[in-house]
């Protein structure tokens, strides 16, 4: 009931010569020392570091950590949409100034102003004047200007308006007016005159103008 596994000529003989060599360097290896020796220590080495329960303690005192009250369920209960309202807080000094002494105070930084502590301590607010000053920088170009505008006004000198001399253009083709009284019609920089059309209509000007365009 023994079943062995198949053997041929080939196995046979790749078993027998495997055998056959590790005989032969069994043999010849007979007196020699290993070439890799296990490392061994001349002295003896100090025994394992034993691992600390707990570690050690610091020198100096610890920090206390102030951790802030807890506030859970102190939150306002708001309608869905809602936002609750930002306030904001604007530290005034406690020890009121001397009399006829005006103290001012930093606003916060949506403020456009600045805040005055009055001796019977009210505040106020002083808001600056918009209006820039007269020695603000300018750019070069307003510069430039501002020069030829003076130099126009002292000598007299005035650019002189623009007049059209025509009510409207001549068509070169035509010698009529570019109007749509004549039939004539724009598109870009095409101008459409019925006269030089070669029969073609208006609308198929355009549509080929647009599909040019495209």
């Amino acid at each position: 009931m023994i079943q062995l596994f198949e053997l041929n000529q080939k196995t046979l003989i790749q078993w027998f010569q495997r055998r056959q060599k590790n005989q032969e360097m069994s043999v010849l290896a007979q007196g020699l020392t290993s070439p890799d020796p296990i490392a061994v220590a001349d002295t003896q080495l100090p025994p394992p570091r034993e691992k600390l329960d707990e570690a050690p303690s610091t020198s100096g005192p610890r920090h206390p950590f102030i951790l802030p009250s807890n506030r859970e369920g102190q939150a306002p209960i708001l309608r869905p949409g809602r936002r609750p309202a930002a306030t904001k807080e604007c530290p005034i000094a406690p020890a009121p100034p001397s009399s006829g002494v005006v103290q001012a105070i930093s606003a916060p930084a949506p403020l456009l102003g600045t805040l005055v502590l009055n001796p019977d301590m009210t505040v106020a607010m002083v808001i600056p004047s918009m209006v820039p000053p007269s020695d603000a920088p300018v750019s070069r170009y307003t510069q430039r200007n501002r020069r030829r505008r003076a130099l126009e006004t002292e000598s007299g000198v005035h650019k002189r308006k623009y007049v059209r001399g025509v009510a409207f253009n001549t068509c070169s083709k035509c010698g009529q007016p570019k109007t749509k009284e004549f039939g004539h019609s724009r598109f870009g920089n095409a101008t459409f005159c019925p006269r030089a059309s070669n029969g073609k209509s208006l609308d198929d000007w355009l549509a080929e103008q647009r599909q040019q365009n495209k």
